[in-house]
């Protein structure tokens, strides 16, 4: 008895679903590919931008001038000012201790597991006397 032609050949339904589960295996391999290049080989690169890009000062130059009235009397004028902005992890002193905590681990790697909470504390305070003078001066 030859079997039947509905059971050999998937319906429309089944092949539209295994062409719509396709592309989307294809579009998130994309993305996965695009990620591991953003993060893997240009990783390094982006990061010291963005850490350069935290630090960098530039000047922005004046393109108005003054502001004159009818009679040319100055209402308004530039005068150069300075804004800086000072995150508040800095402010609060978290900063410098979060500095020295990694530059002690980094220096102790081998041993900071070993290491019980008033050593590495120790270790930290002698880290953080450059970090304090970083954020003073």
């Amino acid at each position: 008895m030859p079997p039947n032609l509905r059971d050999i050949v998937p319906s429309m339904f089944q092949r539209r679903l295994l062409l719509l589960l396709a592309v989307v295996l294809g579009i998130a391999v994309i993305l996965g590919l695009k990620m591991a290049s953003l993060t893997i080989v240009q990783g390094a690169d982006r990061r010291q931008q963005a850490e350069m890009a935290l630090t960098e000062g530039y000047l922005i130059p004046t393109v108005r001038g003054q502001i004159l009235d009818r009679k040319n009397r100055i209402l308004a004028q530039d005068r150069p000012t300075y804004d800086v902005a000072v995150k508040y992890r800095v402010i609060s002193g978290q900063w410098p201790y979060e500095r020295a905590r990694r530059e002690a681990f980094r220096a102790n790697r081998d041993r900071w597991p070993e290491l019980d909470y008033t050593e590495r504390e120790e270790l930290i305070e002698k880290h953080q006397a450059r970090f304090d003078a970083q954020v003073r001066g």
